[in-house]
């Protein structure tokens, strides 16, 4: 399964917070926690928001599994507030593709 219109997405998703802390928020759900070191930044970069986007739809079968899982890992990022909100505006953009 995939995303369909990823531009109209991610324009929803960065109108309402900053793309960055999406892709943090999405990159440690996906893979390992984000620590704000160099090498945490180089594994970061190499991915765009779209690709991160992509991988957690298909990761995440069930809208439940992605709400637990983005919930779970914004508690426990650097600037946990950010993190929330960036779920909240993920989880809000991704439910009608469910």
């Amino acid at each position: 399964k995939y995303l369909t219109n990823l531009f109209d997405l991610r324009a929803d998703i960065s109108r309402n917070i900053s793309p960055l802390h999406a892709k943090i928020l999405l990159f440690s759900s996906l893979h390992y926690r984000f620590s704000p070191q160099e090498r945490d930044w180089s594994a970061l970069y190499t991915y765009d928001l779209d690709d991160l986007m992509q991988l957690i739809f298909q990761t995440y079968e069930t809208f439940d599994a992605l709400e637990q899982q983005l919930t779970q890992v914004s508690q426990t990022l650097d600037h946990a507030e950010d993190a929330k909100r960036a779920s909240a505006v993920i989880l809000q953009a991704l439910r009608p593709f469910y």
